[in-house]
């Protein structure tokens, strides 16, 4: 015993666990949870395609769009799917693919380019240059070719190499994604051009990069997650040109070879985007998510949140909480109330109710019931 026993206030017990979680297992308005995925029917063609993608030796690549209505998940598949490609390179199953997710395509085109540099990361640069590739024939004369000659004649030094890589590379991403650069270091590697580069010289550069990473063995495939396209819209007419025809170069550039891009956005923009720039249409494969179409999906839905949460407090794949609640019946119950108020009933609705139910629902602290008693 203390004296002073009771100084400190016994924790409040988390009302979660009563339901079998630690936390809400449902998001709020807005928060994404890339640890959970429904399958949809409506994306198997997709993941048959990106699974032999990234299975292949010498990979085809893809463009896929994705629309639909706010909150019906489109931002939550993304970032699953790089949380995915995350595990799998963690866990060794998957090497040589350099990812990338973007949240937003409203900003200046050059960087479609730089979003694909990124993805290779510095790193994988200062690897390939470390190896001092020699120019391939269609660079010979321009400004890469000069900037790999200018490497490759470069004596070795040991010690001083690896320092002298990382600012090569440091160089090349910020010249090639059209940075500003200074006339001292253009000139140290054999560039003459003086103004910022521009997508459509950059883009046939990139491609002969990534045919030279394939070469050296660093990098086999990329995969580039463009989020939110309907931002595009707030461009100005010019920008929005210089956007589209970009994106453009870059499917052409790599001509569906060891490149996949997934570009995401709302319902209604592909098909504006479509009329004005009418050769677009034909280069991605579109695809709707739908809403929660009926009870079962509902279900199928909540019970794939439950299970995550149950998973964070049992530390195991169980699935066996036949006791979570909500239970099946208010599951329904739930998602009815929402399809009498609307014609279609969106996950993050659905999502945000269940969570609403679960803390409308939480038992009361036994501190709270004890005084209450007394």
């Amino acid at each position: 015993m203390s004296f002073l026993d009771g100084l400190t206030e016994e924790p409040t017990p988390n009302r979660y666990k009563a339901f079998g979680y630690l936390r809400n297992p449902f998001p709020t308005r807005g928060e994404v949870r890339p640890e959970v995925y429904v399958p949809r029917a409506e994306l198997t063609q997709l993941q048959s395609k990106f699974i032999a993608f990234l299975r292949e030796a010498n990979p085809t690549g893809g463009f896929w769009a994705i629309e639909g209505d706010r909150g019906v998940g489109k931002s939550n598949f993304l970032l699953h799917l790089r949380l995915e490609l995350e595990r799998a390179e963690g866990s060794g199953q998957l090497s040589k693919t350099a990812y990338r997710y973007v949240p937003s395509q409203a900003v200046a085109p050059r960087h479609l380019v730089e979003e694909v540099l990124q993805a290779i990361s510095q790193d994988g640069l200062v690897k390939l240059l470390a190896t001092r590739p020699v120019p391939p024939k269609n660079v010979a004369g321009t400004d890469l070719g000069r900037f790999l000659t200018a490497l490759s004649a470069r004596p070795h030094l040991p010690g001083i190499d690896d320092k002298y890589m990382t600012s090569a590379a440091a160089f090349l991403l910020r010249w090639l994604s059209g940075h500003q650069t200074y006339q001292s270091e253009r000139g140290e590697f054999g560039i003459w051009s003086r103004e910022r580069l521009a997508p459509a010289v950059a883009f046939p550069y990139l491609r002969s990069l990534v045919d030279l990473l394939v070469e050296a063995k660093i990098v086999e495939r990329v995969v580039l997650l463009l989020d939110e396209f309907e931002d595009v819209q707030a461009l100005s007419s010019g920008l929005q040109t210089e956007y589209v025809q970009a994106l453009k170069g870059l499917i052409n550039t790599f001509n569906w070879s060891r490149l996949f891009v997934i570009l995401a956005g709302q319902r209604g923009v592909f098909a504006r985007i479509g009329e004005q720039f009418t050769s677009l249409p034909s280069r991605w494969t579109l695809v709707t998510l739908k809403p929660v179409t009926d009870t079962d999906a509902a279900y199928a839905l909540a019970r794939a949140y439950q299970e995550a949460a149950a998973h964070e407090l049992t530390g195991t794949q169980s699935l066996h909480q036949n006791g979570l609640r909500p239970t099946r019946t208010e599951i329904e119950a739930g998602y009815g109330r929402l399809a009498s108020e609307s014609r279609s009933v969106r996950q993050r609705d659905l999502l945000m109710a269940l969570h609403t139910w679960v803390d409308d629902n939480l038992p009361e602290p036994p501190q709270l019931k004890s005084r209450k008693k007394g």
